[in-house]
């Protein structure tokens, strides 16, 4: 469990996310207020200073969190792990264990999975209609997602690098 000066951890890394979210539509904004000549200058002037604002706020919520996570020995530990994992940066890690931090460490694998949506439902209708199995989707949204891209890239460093576990 987090000590009473970090209790404000998931909610740091909650605003670096929303934040962040903020921030790619902005550049997205960006882009197409770059293409297009109907775009007024002050526009363009107010989206850079937007991003400008976004980035400072982010870099200060990664500092606080980064705070938090020197502060709690099981969280430093926690974080190396997970950016020891090909895949997972410190934005990723930053969101995972925020989702994770305040649940119980006793639940086993299967907890886990279910927690963050992940286990296999199956949907059939009696014998006649049977669909293949799919993700349930019935736990931890933000979890699954802050799972999505660290999951691609770990997909794209095996085809690009191997698998140097499976030496078969």
């Amino acid at each position: 469990m987090l000590n009473s000066k970090c209790f404000g951890f998931s909610g740091l890394a909650w605003r670096h996310f929303e934040i962040g979210a903020q921030s790619r539509a902005e550049k997205n904004r960006r882009h197409a207020a770059g293409i297009s000549q109907a775009t007024a200058p002050c526009v363009r002037r107010d989206i850079a200073r937007n991003l400008q604002w976004q980035q400072r706020s982010l870099r200060q919520l990664r500092r606080e969190a980064q705070k938090c996570i020197a502060a709690e020995a099981e969280l430093q530990r926690k974080f190396a792990l997970l950016v020891s994992v090909p895949g997972i940066a410190q934005n990723s890690a930053l969101q995972i264990l925020s989702e994770l931090a305040v649940l119980p460490a006793d639940r086993d694998l299967r907890q886990w999975v279910a927690y963050a949506g992940l286990d296999p439902t199956e949907h059939s209708s009696g014998e006649s209609v049977r669909r293949p199995s799919r993700l349930s989707r019935a736990g931890n949204r933000h979890l699954r997602s802050a799972l999505y891209m660290p999951a691609l890239t770990a997909i794209r460093w095996e085809l690009i690098c191997g698998d140097s576990t499976n030496p078969g």
